[in-house]
């Protein structure tokens, strides 16, 4: 099993981006800034209540009951590391919900979507794949001839 999640890995990193980018979404609508609000203020009570604060408690508060680095001068880094971030009701404060509380999950997502994916295709090689394509597979992937790599799929 550790060679196949190996492999796994390998296939997962040879497809990853190599850049940093930055991407900007234009939130027109004053209806859609409403519900990203909505959700920012939805995220904010989520994590004062799970330390037992009021729904309105703040950054410092929060910081404090769940121990984050810094207590009640925690750094917006440390809250967001430590998944208690109050976000302000301000663009930026918007901008950082939609980033960490909406879009960084789903890259995760994609990432063990694409390891099923990955997993799933070394399976179907595996259930017809002669020893000579298997031994092939196993040097491509930087392990010597008859590594076993597909006996977990048998």
């Amino acid at each position: 099993m550790k060679k196949l999640l190996s492999l796994a890995g390998l296939l997962i990193i040879a497809t990853s981006a190599v850049a940093q980018e930055t991407y900007s979404v234009a939130i027109v609508a004053p209806a859609n800034v409403a519900k990203i609000d909505l959700g920012r203020s939805q995220a904010n009570s989520a994590s004062c209540t799970r330390y037992a604060l009021l729904a309105t408690c703040t950054q410092a508060q929060v910081c404090v009951a769940a121990n984050v680095t810094g207590g009640a001068a925690c750094t917006v880094a440390d809250a967001i590391a430590a998944g208690v971030r109050i976000y302000p009701a301000t663009l930026a404060g918007r901008e950082s919900f939609v980033t960490n509380e909406l879009v960084r999950d789903k890259l995760q997502d994609f990432v063990i979507k694409r390891a099923q994916i990955a997993v799933f295709n070394l399976s179907s090689f595996c259930k017809t794949a002669t020893q000579v394509q298997e031994d092939t597979l196993c040097t491509n992937s930087g392990q010597s001839a008859g590594c076993g790599i597909c006996d977990s799929f048998r």
